[in-house]
């Protein structure tokens, strides 16, 4: 693995890859935060705060799949989902 690979910082509700400032998500004071990405954290709070996990794997898919990306990637990644903060049991 790279030093560029370990670095990546993953959402931690979509677990979309966010490469540059612009992908993160904000605090309540607009300032950039490591754990979500703009999309899913803006302000303080998350865009869709009702969405379950089942529900944000089903619309994480259907956009890898606009994507063009393979199912089997598509499936890869919603083991991943579990693991995510947001998820995770608390």
């Amino acid at each position: 693995m790279s030093g560029d690979e370990e670095k990546q910082a993953w959402c931690q509700s979509c677990f979309m890859p966010m490469k540059g400032p612009e992908d993160f998500g904000t605090d309540e004071h607009g300032r950039p935060v490591e754990d979500y990405c703009i999309h899913c954290l803006q302000n303080g709070s998350f865009t869709e705060p009702d969405i379950s996990m089942e529900e944000m794997c089903d619309k994480v898919a259907a956009m890898m799949r606009e994507m063009g990306l393979p199912d089997e990637a598509i499936e890869s990644t919603k083991k991943y989902f579990p693991m995510l903060k947001r998820w995770r049991p608390r």
